[in-house]
């Protein structure tokens, strides 16, 4: 069998073209679709502390171990303080974000790079926390982003 150079050049093209699209892509899906969050607290917001990220704890509200460790390093890795980690004192069967200082703002950075949708906000304003926001991990976990 004879090594044909014209066949040989359109498989390459082809190859190049599909390489080319996904990574087209993926750049607009990065960019525009689901840009990545901003960790750092928006300038209009009072800072308790001279903090520049957001400060949270995460809980696990569903009991199913090891859920608030991986969900805080993939919010650690998009540039969240991530103070504490620990247990819910219930079950809960939705993940929701409490706003603990008055600063909604922050609390929906920190719903949108979980997957929380910011309908499940809460506000519990507790002056003594200095952390901005508690994400409360649910039965519903495997739906968030740090569990895809």
């Amino acid at each position: 069998m004879k090594f044909n150079k014209k066949i040989f050049n359109i498989v390459i093209i082809i190859v190049m073209t599909i390489v080319v699209v996904a990574m087209a892509a993926a750049f607009i899906n990065r960019v525009f679709v689901s840009p990545p969050v901003d960790a750092t607290i928006d300038d209009n917001i009072e800072k308790r502390t001279v903090e520049e990220v957001i400060q949270i704890n995460i809980l696990n509200g569903c009991r199913v171990k090891g859920l608030a460790g991986k969900a805080k390093k993939y919010l650690h890795d998009r540039g969240f303080d991530v103070v504490d980690v620990g247990n819910y004192k219930d079950s809960i069967a939705q993940s929701i974000v409490i706003d603990m200082l008055g600063d909604l703002s922050s609390a929906k950075k920190v719903a949108y790079a979980a997957g929380i949708n910011d309908s499940l906000i809460i506000e519990m304003i507790d002056s003594s926390m200095f952390i901005r926001s508690t994400v409360v991990l649910g039965a519903d976990y495997k739906e968030l982003k740090p569990f895809k």
